[in-house]
């Protein structure tokens, strides 16, 4: 475990290779995609993700530390929440220029929209479970963090559980429609804005899925932390679930509906 620098008010660590780690996963999921699109490789194209996952369990596990040493006080709590802030508002604006991408072109488009041959997916099918699932998700989020604050971890691990689950079925739904979808990525400006698009949220919600099962985890073995002054770790990880969720609700409205 690395140690403080200062014995000051304030925490620093000597030094994580976990930023630089996570920053070369994701240079390794472009370079799979790249890959991917020339025809080279498939396979490379996993083993971005699978590093992603590792370093960022690997993270939390020194993250999760430093709590149990008490190196985190109200300070570093507050820091840390204005890290997930700035890091929903980085997210925000990465969407923000995809969905600028995509009614640039939706508006004035060079011919039909959807492209002729292209049939867009159903947005009564696969994508409506989706979002019901999505939606419901949000509100068992938010009643597993109200009984943290209730000290009541019983229930909140059932609707922690149930958000999991819900995640999981979600991504589950989004491979499926991906692999039954009529069109691909090749297939014009529509085809690559669809998958962009849906394949970033898809890995967002990978990503949340994640801290909340982290966050399940550490509920289930250290269930006194999580009951008071702790209960701020799950707090920014609903946010950045309830972040998923509203972008999901813009993606199904303008992509869905609006190319059906």
């Amino acid at each position: 475990m690395m140690k403080s620098l200062s014995s000051g008010p304030y925490y620093f660590l000597a030094g994580s290779p976990w930023p630089l780690s996570c920053s070369v996963s994701v240079l390794n999921m472009l370079l799979g995609v790249y890959l991917l699109l020339k025809g080279i490789t498939k396979w490379f194209l996993f083993a971005g993700p699978i590093l992603l996952i590792l370093n960022a369990l690997m993270w939390f596990r020194d993250v999760h530390r430093e709590s149990l040493n008490g190196d985190q006080g109200l300070y570093e709590q507050e820091t840390m929440k204005s890290g997930m802030v700035l890091f929903i508002l980085s997210e925000g604006f990465f969407f923000l220029s995809l969905f600028w991408g995509f009614f640039y072109i939706f508006i004035s488009p060079e011919g039909s929209w959807p492209p002729s041959g292209v049939h867009a997916v159903d947005p009564l099918g696969i994508p409506l479970l989706g979002t019901i699932i999505l939606m419901g998700s949000s509100v068992s989020a938010t009643m597993a963090l109200h009984f943290v604050s209730l000290s009541n971890m019983k229930f909140a691990k059932l609707y922690l559980m149930l958000t999991v689950l819900s995640g999981a079925v979600f991504f589950v739904l989004q491979l499926e429609e991906f692999l039954s979808s009529s069109f691909t990525m090749a297939d014009g400006a529509f085809g690559s804005l669809f998958y962009i698009l849906t394949g970033f949220h898809g890995l967002h919600v990978v990503l949340g899925t994640i801290m909340l099962l982290y966050t399940l985890w550490r509920m289930a073995l250290f269930p006194g932390e999580m009951g008071k002054s702790y209960s701020y770790s799950m707090e920014v990880v609903v946010w950045y679930w309830h972040f998923v969720d509203v972008v999901w609700l813009f993606l199904y409205v303008s992509i869905y509906w609006g190319s059906w």
